[in-house]
């Protein structure tokens, strides 16, 4: 803590970009409160105008700072979500991550025939990218439900949506 002491006295304030209309800021302030509060070194928010336009600044790679780069997956699977983030060259791959040993288990993910086979695979990707770290991970979505005696078990879909046909009355 003290060489991080050292340094925010002698560096001008860590910025994470984020999206205005994202819902980004408080995300950001807390974020920024914690780096604060455990390295000592100084934070801001630098908000862009909108996702898209930090999105393109990204993309371009004409953004020199770390961003806050809220992801959701295309569909219910770990394809949905390793795939266009992780496949080098994909447009939503903000990271231009390419890792190779990455890009041949998302090609046996895609390419295996079974759903045990495929989810394996992914997993194996899944492990190589977190190990080689292009992005660093914050937090994931939690969804909220209640509960009430009038209404069964709500279970909650992979986007925390619940899933209406199933919840039951007793």
């Amino acid at each position: 803590r003290a060489e991080f002491a050292q340094l925010a006295t002698t560096q001008p304030a860590l910025q994470i970009a984020y999206g205005a209309d994202a819902g980004g800021g408080p995300t950001v302030q807390a974020l920024c409160g914690a780096i604060t509060d455990t390295l000592g070194v100084g934070c801001v928010g630098r908000p862009y105008a909108s996702q898209a336009a930090l999105d393109r600044a990204i993309a371009t790679r004409a953004l020199d700072i770390p961003a806050l780069a809220p992801w959701t997956m295309d569909r219910p699977d770990l394809g949905g979500f390793m795939t266009p983030r992780f496949v080098a060259g994909s447009s939503r791959n903000a990271s231009g991550y390419a890792g190779t040993t990455a890009q041949s288990q998302l090609v046996s993910a895609t390419a295996a025939s079974s759903p045990d086979g495929r989810t394996s695979a992914y997993q194996d990707a899944e492990r190589t990218v977190l190990a080689d770290l292009p992005e660093i991970p914050l937090w994931s979505l939690n969804a909220t439900v209640s509960r009430s005696d009038r209404v069964g078990e709500v279970r909650t879909d992979v986007f925390g949506v619940p899933i209406y046909t199933e919840i039951e009355r007793p």
